[in-house]
């Protein structure tokens, strides 16, 4: 009996010694399995992270390599539509253009949606100005919102603080988007875009952004669509650069809720008075104007002038209005020539005549024109300045532009900042061409350096330049920039990136700590003119030290308004 229950006990330690053995194998094996595991798991993070670095070096450099040559073709052509061409070779100028531009398009198209792809690369703050965003953004579509012919007003609040702290990236991007999704279905009309301020709390701001349209309503099921594409079952990784050119635009609302969701917001898709379709959200930015010195010196008070403001569009006249408010200058309206006759001959009649007569350009183009020659040859109104607000962009490059009877024409949707300077322009008493896009008399020469190793490109720039009067000198690469700084003075740098030797973010660092080296020198205005068109890339320009920033193939106006210094 006791040599069985012996025997048991032996079984039984024998039975836990090999328990205990298979437990310590299972965990040796458990322990090298998840060992490789991590292994295998790293390999394929490093996988993943170099494939997204080749992803991102072929984005850039695509973009890159399509810009540069097209930035010639886009910019000899705009060189040939200023001289004198037959019909038929006006005809193949414009199809060029045309097909240049929508090349454009695409490549701009595909860069946001890489950006959008990788969000770390433009998840970053900055200080920008709201109304200098919705102005940029809207310039970007003026082309195709003048071929539909429609109406588009900017109605930002001026309490707003001039200068915010916030995303400024992905915020472009998301008015963008919601822009061509409102531009893309609207055919004849309004779109509007107003920026209201919600409320003020510890140095902050909350926004509420409406952007609206009067094209075809949505549908309940285009509704339904528009959510589903934003939905946790549709996954981005599953759609491509193809599903985001899709005229439809059900991709980029869902990009824009998506954005909004990561500044921390909710879009909103809805109807609004006068309106057929309303996209709105609310976002929190930080107010720092108080630390921009740039904005509080040097503005002009404008509470000398009288101004007479003509628009027949009510929506218009409002904005309008409350710019005018905001400048406090004494002012009065008209909805018609006819009325605008009689409160100028009452005003003269009283000894109080206006200063600045503005006009928009939708009062019938002609009579415009021929109230704006009546008011300068008259005695009675006393040759009031005029400035006309423009909706057709190619009326402030137009040959006869010198010869029309306005002081400074503004491009529409008119900028709070555009109006500004024009204002204070005629409060100066200086000639308002200087800051004009294209007004009366001859225009204000600039010393310019450009910095560009492109051949074509160079060729393309000094022949633009130069046919706007201004004196240009070139340098290939960064290093020849900064010697051609250190010798003479010029009034404006356009500096290419990409260049030998030296490129151009090293050359604008050293020729910022030359300037604070020797204050006496003062501050030159420095703008990059590039083929790097990611989101990002705006962001390292700003760093280094550079004023503005422009990306190849640039419009005309583009061009306008870094030499009107807006």
């Amino acid at each position: 009996m006791e040599t069985l229950t012996h025997q048991n006990e032996m079984i039984g330690l024998v039975s836990i010694g090999i328990i205990i053995l298979l437990l310590f194998l299972s965990y040796r094996d458990r322990k090298a399995c998840r060992r490789k595991y991590k292994e295998a798991s790293k390999k394929l993070k490093a996988k993943e992270q170099k494939s997204k670095e080749i992803i991102e070096k072929f984005f850039r450099t695509v973009s890159h390599d399509i810009r540069t040559p097209l930035n010639g073709i886009i910019g000899i052509t705009e060189l040939l539509k200023q001289t004198e061409l037959t019909e038929k070779q006006q005809e193949y100028v414009n199809l060029i253009s045309v097909s240049s531009n929508q090349l454009t398009a695409v490549i701009t198209d595909l860069m946001e949606f890489y950006a959008f792809e990788k969000p770390s690369v433009i998840a970053r703050d900055s200080v920008f100005s709201i109304h200098e965003v919705v102005g940029d953004v809207s310039d970007l579509l003026l082309e195709k919102v003048n071929q539909k012919h429609l109406i588009f007003n900017t109605n930002i609040d001026t309490r707003i603080p001039f200068y915010l702290k916030g995303d400024l990236m992905r915020l472009r991007l998301l008015l963008l988007n919601l822009l061509k999704t409102s531009l893309y279905h609207t055919s004849k009309g309004e779109i509007m875009v107003q920026v209201d301020l919600v409320r003020r709390f510890d140095r902050k701001v909350e926004l509420k952004i409406h952007i609206a349209d009067t094209g075809k309503p949505f549908s309940e099921e285009e509704l339904q669509s528009y959510i589903r594409i934003d939905s946790e079952e549709t996954s981005y990784e599953e759609t491509s650069f193809l599903d985001y050119l899709d005229p439809s635009n059900r991709l980029k609302i869902g990009m824009a809720r998506r954005i909004v969701e990561l500044l921390g917001g909710t879009l909103a898709i809805e109807s609004r008075p006068g309106f057929n379709n309303s996209y709105w959200f609310s976002l929190i930015f930080e107010d720092v104007t108080d630390t921009q010195k740039k904005y509080s010196s040097q503005l002009t008070p404008l509470s000398s002038l009288k101004v007479l403001l003509i628009d027949g569009n009510g929506g218009s006249r409002a904005i309008y209005r409350q710019y005018l408010q905001y400048f406090k200058v004494r002012f009065e309206e008209a909805d018609t020539i006819e009325k605008a006759l009689s409160l100028l001959e009452i005003a003269s009649n009283q000894g109080d005549p206006y200063q600045v007569v503005i006009i928009s350009e939708d009062e019938a183009k002609e009579e415009s024109t021929q109230f704006a020659r009546l008011l300068k040859t008259n005695p009675i109104y006393n040759q009031p300045n005029i400035i006309q607000l423009c909706g057709t962009p190619d009326v402030l490059t137009s040959q006869d532009a010198p010869t029309r009877p306005f002081q400074t024409i503004i491009s529409k949707p008119v900028k709070l900042n555009d109006l500004y300077q024009a204002l204070a322009v005629l409060v100066k008493g200086a000639d308002s061409s200087q800051t004009a896009k294209m007004g009366s008399g001859e225009p204000f020469k600039l010393r310019i350096l450009l910095a560009e190793d492109n051949l074509i490109n160079e060729k393309v720039a000094v022949a633009t330049l130069e046919r706007l009067g201004h004196s240009v000198e070139t340098a290939s690469n960064g290093a020849i920039a900064v010697q051609k700084f250190i010798e003479k003075k010029f009034d404006l740098i356009i500096m290419d990136i990409l260049m030998p030797e030296m490129d151009g973010l090293e050359a604008t660092r050293r020729i910022r700590e030359l300037e604070r080296l020797q204050p006496s020198r003062g501050h030159t205005r420095i703008v990059a003119l590039t083929a790097e068109a990611h989101p990002d890339d705006r962001v390292r320009c700003l760093q280094a030290g550079m004023d503005d920033y422009i990306t190849k193939p640039f419009k005309h106006e583009e061009l306008l308004k870094i030499l009107n210094f807006e």
